[in-house]
């Protein structure tokens, strides 16, 4: 074994010219960030108007597919604006939305007793996060009511 340094050759490196991982693509051909992450924004927003619209029946096509993006972004946002109330509800509200899809699961799966098997907690999960929407829109209202004044109204929309 020899710990002799080899004698430097005249020929210099070659230089690494290809992008990371060497692929051989360019910025251009990748995909954009939300659809790397799985994040279907027409998705989203197709459920979205499904909530707000209760007159129409929604798409079947609505139920198959289950993400946490969207309920995320309104349960982040509804604890904003209770900030923005002066309420400080962020583990009350994450708390309560834990406690109401375990809940769901457990009724679901003790009414359809096996016999369907679609319904997991990753849909429970989303499926109590979009019906959170309306609480979001009433709690965004309620900043812009005044403390007393705005009773009537409040409970009106309520």
């Amino acid at each position: 074994m020899s710990f002799d340094i080899p004698a430097q050759s005249n020929s210099t490196p070659p230089i690494f010219t290809g992008p990371i991982g060497g692929s051989g693509a360019s910025f251009e051909d990748e995909p954009p960030l939300l659809e790397e992450l799985g994040i279907n924004t027409r998705q989203i927003w197709r459920k979205t108007v499904s909530i707000l619209h209760p007159l129409r029946s929604a798409d079947p096509s609505l139920h198959a597919y289950a993400d946490l993006s969207g309920p995320f972004v309104f349960l982040l946002s509804f604890g904003l604006f209770q900030l923005l109330a002066g309420k400080f509800h962020f583990g009350i509200v994450l708390g309560w939305v834990t406690v109401a899809s375990l809940f769901l699961y457990f009724v679901f799966s003790m009414l359809f007793d096996g016999h369907r098997g679609d319904l997991d907690l990753y849909r429970c999960v989303s499926l109590v996060g979009y019906c959170m929407l309306p609480m979001v829109i009433f709690s965004t209202v309620s900043l812009f009511l005044p403390r007393g004044g705005g009773l009537i109204f409040g409970m009106g929309m309520g």
